[in-house]
């Protein structure tokens, strides 16, 4: 028995210095001080990026351009709200934040919890997400972030975090040479996705009330951008206009209209509605550019 609780010690007390270890080597700078798209500390950023995979797949790209990118795949405006609360306190104070508000992001098939499981790790107060956790799912949530052995993405947080460290350049996939009957089938296809209904969605719209009135209220510049897609994408999806652009500027919200940047640069693109790196590289330089033009 003796030699039984002392292997499970032994056992607890191994396992305690690698998860630290790793948490204060990798998921720390990884998830809280640089996330896992940027090379630097936040507060070295004067602008942060918040989107769902139209800005995740532009990764560390604009970097280069001083952009800090908070974007995660399938991001609702729930997670942005709850990023934007806990990056916006780490940047200098005259940061601007970078929100995209493109049509698909007010369907209603971006409603549920999104990625709360994942943000949550930026979340204190658990008032922020009651309705989608009892507090006792959140508490234990937060600890098991912390605990990075017991996290179902370790390998992909490691290396992508890696590939930053070594300033491994990705592969820029590009649909340069993809045919026009190809690009519109995948553009159709992608809209039956994502506009199954018509209707607007209230909880995102609700949503980016709440990220509007924490920017106004805390002084911090807001600007909503509409990301660049290809040609064939965009005949289809203008017929889904929720009217955001004019409910934005009607708050008094700068809004960057950059949909059509591209439309004659297929080789910026990994498909009909996301751009590749080197897509990235070109559109962060002129999303800061158009941002200080509108401020003259």
């Amino acid at each position: 028995m003796k030699q039984f609780l002392k292997n499970i010690f032994y056992f607890s007390l191994l396992f305690l210095i690698i998860n630290v270890t790793v948490f204060y080597s990798v998921f720390k700078p990884a998830l809280f001080e640089k996330y896992i798209y940027n090379a630097q500390n936040i507060s070295s950023y004067d602008y942060l990026l918040v989107s769902d995979s139209h800005g995740a797949y532009l990764k560390n790209s604009v970097n280069s351009n001083g952009i800090f990118n908070a974007s995660f795949i399938s991001d609702n405006y729930h997670d942005s709200f709850l990023k934007i609360k806990y990056f916006s306190k780490k940047m200098p104070e005259n940061a601007t934040v970078f929100l995209s508000v493109d049509n698909h992001q007010f369907a209603e098939y971006r409603d549920g919890p999104g990625n709360i499981d994942k943000t949550n790790i930026y979340v204190k107060d658990f008032k922020s997400i009651e309705k989608v956790y009892s507090k006792k799912e959140f508490y234990i949530n937060k600890c098991t972030k912390r605990l990075p052995i017991l996290n179902p993405e370790f390998n992909a947080i490691v290396e992508e975090y890696v590939s930053i460290k070594t300033n491994k350049v990705p592969e820029s996939v590009s649909i340069k040479k993809s045919l026009k009957k190809d690009l519109i089938r995948a553009a159709s296809d992608r809209i039956k996705y994502q506009f199954q209904k018509r209707e607007q969605s209230k909880q995102q719209l609700s949503d980016l009330y709440k990220i509007i009135d924490y920017c106004v209220e805390n002084n911090i510049k807001l600007v909503c951008v509409k990301f660049p897609v290809t040609e064939e994408y965009w005949n289809l999806v203008k017929n889904y206009d929720y009217g955001i652009v004019e409910l934005l500027k009607e708050k008094d919200i700068e809004v960057l209209d950059l949909h059509d940047l591209f439309f004659n640069k297929n080789n910026y693109f990994r498909d009909q509605d996301h751009m590749n790196f080197n897509g990235g590289l070109e559109f962060s330089k002129i999303l800061i550019e158009s941002s200080k033009d509108n401020l003259k």
